[in-house]
């Protein structure tokens, strides 16, 4: 034999890498009045371990609303996820920026989501007092105009008009 016995050493630096960050919204257009769930989902490569730390929200909406901290939940073999709720929302787009801190394996990087509340018709009913008045009588009309529930109360004006025997 021309050599004799060796040994080495050596090491490897695997530097943490960017995970995918991707925030969906349920509904994607929720309705005035009720809530929506931002739900982030943090993923490495296939095959990796799941990425642990937490999550930060940022939201940009049309009312003062926030979403404190999350912890990540794992989900899968390489995937976590958190979550925020906005509840009671207005009308307008809601962009939810979920802010992930890294770990030991993965660098800290975000994602964001967009939702749409539209504007809500109301429901409008009238009711007459007396209920069956007696011709030549007086009669008040009075209109209820309600929002869905939870809902801020609708405002504006109501415009009448009344037609019938005798009207305008």
């Amino acid at each position: 034999a021309y050599y004799l016995p060796a040994a080495g050493a050596g090491s490897v630096l695997v530097n943490p890498t960017a995970p995918t960050v991707t925030v969906s919204p349920s509904p994607p257009n929720p309705t005035l009045g009720s809530a929506v769930t931002f739900t982030a989902t943090v993923a490495g490569p296939t095959s990796a371990v799941a990425p642990t730390g937490s999550v930060s929200w940022s939201i940009s909406v049309p009312s003062s609303a926030t979403c404190s901290n999350s912890t990540l939940i794992v989900g899968g073999s390489n995937s976590s996820t958190a979550t925020c709720v906005l509840s009671n929302v207005l009308v307008g787009s809601y962009t939810a920026t979920a802010n992930y801190s890294g770990d030991g394996n993965y660098q800290a990087t975000s994602g964001l989501a967009t939702a749409s509340v539209a504007k809500s018709t109301p429901t409008v009913s009238i009711s007459t007092s007396p209920s069956s008045p007696a011709p030549g009588s007086q009669v008040t009309f009075t209109a209820t105009v309600a929002g869905p529930t939870g809902a801020v109360a609708p405002t504006g004006t109501i415009t009448w008009h009344i037609t019938g025997p005798g009207s305008p």
